[in-house]
């Protein structure tokens, strides 16, 4: 057995790979809640703001903080 998970090193290596090295999703061009197309990107909380509605999209990268509460 070459690992404790039964596979072979090539899926193994495979697997590795897909997960550290995924290409990052594609922003949405349009707002979630007005469909404006006047999203403007803050660098600092990794977010799209609508300039139109005055909403943030969330659509920051999975596990980064902001700070923000995002509702109780």
């Amino acid at each position: 057995m070459d690992n404790k998970y039964g596979l072979g090193s090539t899926k193994v290596a495979t697997e590795h790979h897909e997960t550290h090295h995924k290409t990052p999703a594609l922003h949405a061009r349009n707002c979630k809640f007005c469909g404006s197309a006047h999203l403007v990107l803050s660098p600092t909380m990794h977010d799209h703001h609508c300039a139109d509605c005055d909403s943030w999209q969330n659509d920051i990268p999975q596990g980064y903080s902001t700070g923000r509460c995002t509702g109780i």
